[in-house]
């Protein structure tokens, strides 16, 4: 996903608040979450689309051409009029963004949270249980693990759950014990230098 500002994302959370208001009113809720979820794995899988859903040199008119055509009768008109809304504001590459707003709120209502977890290999899922059971006690919400690995971790494990990041991996411990270390050896060359001048 691209980086965004504050403003951006706070334009992105009015779509979703709005969106969510909508579907909830029609009791359409999950489909919504569940369209939402295909056009974001659209928008990370294709990178043309993606691309042409975030330009700038993209008409307006003919971004609204495509869009009508791809999902009219696919996606329920709530959501593809909302991205036809964000497409005349200029607003369109924040379509990945509305998807992980509208989740928020989901989970909110729902009370629950979604806890994405980076392993330097796959969990296994008694780890997996483990995990979401640990975060359960720790917010009281039902959590959802999302899974990605990442090799460089070496091992231990990364979550991101809200604005919270728990970083448990060995190369943040390293990282650690290597500022450490360093810390220590500056203090006993401090030390050395000072016994010099004093002797």
């Amino acid at each position: 996903m691209a980086d965004f500002d504050e403003t951006a994302l706070a334009v992105a959370d009015v779509y979703a608040h709005s969106l969510f208001e909508l579907a909830d009113g029609q009791n359409a809720v999950d489909t919504v979450a569940a369209e939402l979820d295909e056009l974001a794995a659209t928008l990370e899988a294709q990178a043309d689309f993606a691309t042409f859903m975030a330009s700038r040199a993209v008409d307006i008119e003919r971004r609204a051409n495509v869009l009508e055509k791809l999902f009219r009768g696919t996606l329920s008109d709530l959501l593809l009029n909302t991205l036809l809304v964000m497409n005349d504001k200029g607003r369109s590459e924040l379509a990945g963004e509305l998807r992980a707003r509208f989740r928020a709120r989901l989970d909110e209502k729902h009370q629950r949270s979604e806890a994405r977890v980076t392993t330097a290999a796959p969990l296994s899922d008694d780890q997996r249980r483990r995990i979401a059971d640990v975060l359960r006690e720790r917010t009281g919400r039902e959590v959802a693990v999302t899974e990605r690995v990442d090799d460089s971790l070496l091992g231990g494990l990364v979550v991101e759950i809200g604005d919270e990041l728990i970083d448990g991996s060995v190369s943040w411990r390293l990282k650690r014990l290597r500022s450490a270390l360093l810390e220590h050896g500056q203090q006993e060359m401090t030390q050395l230098r000072k016994a010099a001048i004093e002797a």
